[in-house]
């Protein structure tokens, strides 16, 4: 753990403090937070008994902090070459050639179709599965959710779309010029309780980081301090009700163990959340003790796997890979084990590397993209969602669902269809300097 930290140490004085980057910046909020996860997920905070919860605090059966420096120089390396790619590129004109204007009529008609489908997606769900928090075992009744799977992706489809361009459509100043601001908002509130319906903090979870990414790129500005107080408020949430979701499946004495170990009884509510992050690598580096020992690398099968959802048969997710690994019996779905359990998985430190290259150069490009033609919100979108998804990767995996894939094209159909180019140049465009931002409305 001394290197992760010395890593952290070097990452917040070269890139926080001497470049400093925002937290939108592919060098800012992923790879501290990366740091972060690992060391506090490595660190033994708890005296706890081996057979609480298959042993996730007892001794880690493996250092896996060398493999951690080998993902965070891959990303790192990538990022680089892929932001060095980018000004590669030819540059924009200094007169905006192509700035994409909003045209209300298709805008409105886009959000209303956006909206009608995920309220008619959402009805058919609960009509098959019942309202899940409503459920007097919320943790049994949201599993109901993975048995259709259509159904969700298409919930999902819209309601991961509707929250995050909401959030930039009122960023921009785009809604309160087409006197939508309240509809907008309504409705992405709306979506973000029904997700919550579901007994799925994840599914709401993963619209509001594309919702923060979206607003930052549209308003050309996100702070440090505002982003910690609501990654601080988005923790405490996150605890509270997996503590109270998982208080219906187990009841109040499973929680004892987590009090003589060391939590104050007070506070447990409040800091459950923690052990998601310990489960995760706990995960990890049990996987990295049983492959490639006792099971041969899956050569891309577990990283890319959720691609193949959409083929008739059954594909199994890794992290439900990983639970059968294990041997782990519990009311759920699978156990993750971070973005580095399916690389390692895939390929040992080599997959791990590859990946996270691969990934760098797709976040530092994306990155590079959006704000330098940033009256595009086709563009700010794409890297908004790719964003999240380096975020979200250090609970699940850099490709959970199929989703991963499919929402990027979302985006671009719905961007595409509501705007229209146009060469002459906005009144109201972001600056990436903290000053208005958005892109013009076009009535035509």
């Amino acid at each position: 753990m001394t290197l992760l930290s010395g890593l952290l140490v070097f990452h917040a004085a070269v890139f926080l403090f001497w470049g400093r980057c925002k937290p939108l910046h592919p060098f800012g909020l992923f790879p501290a937070a990366y740091l972060v996860w690992f060391i506090a997920g490595m660190a033994s905070l708890l005296d706890l008994p081996e057979s609480y919860s298959f042993g996730i605090f007892s001794t880690l059966p493996t250092d896996i902090s060398g493999l951690v420096a080998v993902g965070y120089f891959g990303y790192i390396a990538g990022t680089a070459l892929g932001m060095a790619a980018g000004r590669q590129a030819k540059a924009p004109a200094s007169e905006p050639v192509g700035v994409r204007a909003w045209n209300p009529m298709r805008l409105k008609a886009v959000w209303i179709a956006l909206a009608g489908h995920f309220l008619v997606t959402y009805l058919l769900l609960v009509a098959q599965i019942g309202v899940p928090i409503f459920a007097p075992d919320v943790g049994q009744a949201r599993l109901g959710v993975a048995e259709h799977g259509m159904l969700t992706v298409g919930l999902l489809s819209s309601g991961w779309t509707l929250v995050p361009l909401g959030a930039y459509l009122v960023a921009s100043g785009a809604a309160r010029t087409m006197r939508w601001n309240q509809a907008v908002v309504a409705g992405s509130l709306f979506v973000l309780v029904c997700f919550m319906s579901l007994g799925s903090r994840g599914f709401a979870a993963e619209a509001l980081l594309v919702a923060v990414g979206a607003v930052g790129l549209a308003r050309g500005k996100l702070s440090w301090r505002a982003l910690l107080s609501g990654t601080l408020v988005l923790f405490v949430v996150a605890s509270v009700s997996g503590y109270l979701r998982d208080l219906t499946v187990t009841g109040p004495q499973a929680f004892d163990a987590l009090v003589r170990g060391g939590i104050p009884e007070p506070l447990l509510p409040f800091v459950y959340a923690y052990l998601y992050v310990r489960t995760t690598v706990s995960t990890l580096a049990n996987v990295v003790s049983l492959i490639p020992a006792s099971q041969g690398y899956h050569f891309g099968g577990l990283t890319l796997g959720p691609l193949l959802t959409v083929l008739p048969g059954r594909h199994v997710a890794s992290d439900v890979y990983f639970r059968q690994l294990l041997g782990y019996e519990f009311i759920g779905a699978g156990v993750p084990a971070t973005l580095l359990g399916p690389l390692y998985a895939d390929g040992g430190k080599w997959g791990i590397l590859i990946g996270t290259v691969v990934f760098g150069v797709i976040s530092g490009r994306m990155y590079l993209a959006a704000i330098r033609t940033p009256r595009h919100p086709t563009l700010q979108m794409l890297y908004a969602w790719v964003w999240h998804i380096a975020l979200f990767s250090l609970f699940a995996s850099l490709l959970p669902y199929v989703t991963a894939v499919w929402l990027p094209i979302v985006y671009i159909g719905v961007v595409q269809y509501a705007s229209r180019v146009t060469a002459r140049p906005s009144p109201v465009l972001p600056n990436h300097k903290g000053g208005p931002t958005g892109i013009r409305l076009h009535s035509g």
